[in-house]
């Protein structure tokens, strides 16, 4: 069975732009589909842990903002080094 429905076309000069909000700009669009792509070797999967792991730590964002704690512990510090999830200054 076809059904038949109307196309309405209107003109690019009529759409309204979205705000687009970032969680790492101008790279990764929040909550949008991001392709990352590159060659075997180039460290796609360990940017993605690392981004995973700075996510979940919620103390360093990705701006490059990091808020110290002092509840941070030696003990986390030292795994996240030796995992070489985060390798940042």
């Amino acid at each position: 069975m076809n059904v038949i429905v109307p196309l309405e076309i209107i003109k690019a000069s009529e759409i309204e732009p979205k705000e687009v909000k970032w969680l790492w700009y101008p790279y990764i669009p929040f909550g949008k589909v991001t392709l990352l792509q590159g060659d075997p070797g180039d460290g796609k999967s360990k940017l993605m842990l690392s981004i995973a792991a700075l996510l979940s730590d919620a103390s360093i964002y990705l701006t490059g903002t990091k808020y110290i704690l002092a509840s941070e512990s030696r003990k986390r510090s030292k795994r996240k080094r030796k995992t070489g999830a985060y390798q940042g200054p």
